[in-house]
């Protein structure tokens, strides 16, 4: 998840900068354009901006060096002149203020920087002017993304550095910043939205312990509490043998139940077992909304449940999953185990989605194996808020 989005000043935020100027500089006195940027940028200006030098001393040793008939604070003067605003970009970065920090990185001198707030306002849409100047590093050396990392404690992943110069790209790409070279909006903008926008596109919520409460784990307490009797055997009984046969098809909803009942000598009714664990279904209103909330976001969620034909249909008709689920799969109807490798390719399959493009959420560990193994996100649940906090990560 993006953190921190970094914009270059001049070439970025402003059009402007030495390339421009040096471009009006080579025009104006028929020279080389790479010659007059390499003794104007990179001997005079890259040697200084990171020290205490004086901006003034830099145009008048490039002046002297380029054999020029001109003084040093004129062609300043053009420069700063030179610098506009980039209001496309500018109200993006005020935009995007809103859910990101932001912030102006630059190799400058800092009465360029001053100068260059007080004309366009920087302070009232970055979070922070980050110059060189200031904190004796320049963006050739890779000591001023990590001085930008630990300020903000974020990883490399987590930041996006936009540059005209291509080379800074590649040392801020060292600590995994993600680098866009501006070159112009529309081109930014796109490259922008690509790492912007949801990198997970599904969401699979687990039915029995997710959307609904936990089905068998509460019947089984529940007959621990009337009947005596080991929870675990229950739950190994009635769910690990017979439900997991009846969903797979092997025999029926209703042999299931009643084989619960023999194997574990209830003094009751395969119906009354049945009703029983029923009457502890009810829905997770929290997890309901956080569905209706991904969907808006522009998130496909999927209701997937592994469950009888019989169980299922209840389930779908009492709460109206239909209402808030576009997408439900119950693996009953495939043939197949729910979170097995040919189940989840199904779902790939159907939903036009990647494997590493879901997040998986099930209250149980067994169900999330397949998962990991094909580089499905998962989660394992054990309440709402662990669970919608692990989600956030993912999104």
């Amino acid at each position: 998840m993006i953190k921190l989005i970094i914009f270059d000043s001049a070439g970025v935020a402003l059009d402007g900068g030495y390339p421009k100027t040096c471009k009006a500089i080579a025009k104006k006195y028929n020279l080389s354009f790479k010659h007059v940027y390499k003794i104007c940028h990179d001997r005079h200006f890259l040697e200084t901006c990171g020290k205490n030098a004086n901006s003034l001393n830099a145009w008048n040793d490039s002046i002297r060096s380029l054999g020029l008939k001109v003084t040093g604070r004129k062609i300043e003067e053009m420069h700063l002149n030179l610098h506009k605003a980039n209001e496309q970009v500018l109200n993006l970065a005020k935009k995007l203020s809103k859910n990101y920090k932001i912030i102006l990185l630059s190799n400058n001198f800092q009465n360029y920087i001053d100068y260059l707030n007080k004309k366009f306002k920087y302070d009232k849409i970055f979070d922070e002017v980050i110059n060189s100047q200031k904190i004796k590093i320049i963006k050739t050396n890779p000591k001023m993304f990590k001085y930008v990392l630990d300020k903000y404690k974020v990883k490399g992943e987590e930041v996006i550095f936009i540059d005209d110069i291509e080379k800074y790209l590649k040392v801020a790409a060292k600590y995994n910043i993600k680098g866009i070279q501006y070159k112009n909006y529309n081109q930014f903008k796109k490259e922008l939205s690509n790492y912007l926008k949801p990198k997970i596109k599904l969401v699979i919520f687990d039915c029995y312990g997710l959307i609904l409460s936990s089905g068998y784990p509460d019947t089984s307490k529940a007959l621990v509490k009337k009947y005596g009797g080991s929870y675990k055997k229950y739950q190994d009984i009635m769910y690990f043998k017979y439900f997991n046969q009846a969903a797979e098809r092997k025999i029926t909803q209703t042999e299931a139940w009643q084989k619960t009942v023999d194997d574990c000598n209830l003094p009751i009714t395969w119906q009354q077992l049945r009703d029983l664990h029923y009457s502890f279904f009810k829905l997770n209103k929290k997890t309901i909304e956080l569905n209706k909330e991904l969907n808006k976001k522009g998130y496909k969620t999927l209701l997937l449940s592994k469950n009888t034909r019989s169980q299922f249909s209840f389930a779908v008709k009492k709460f109206g999953f239909k209402k808030h689920f576009k997408n439900i799969i119950n693996t009953y109807e495939l043939g197949l185990p729910k979170a097995s490798k040919a189940t989840l390719n199904e779902v790939v399959k159907r939903l036009k989605v990647k494997p590493q493009e879901i997040v998986y959420a099930d209250d149980q560990r067994n169900n999330l194996v397949d998962a990991k193994k094909m580089g499905i996100k998962t989660i394992f649940v054990k309440n709402f808020n662990q669970f919608k906090k692990d989600l956030n990560k993912y999104l």
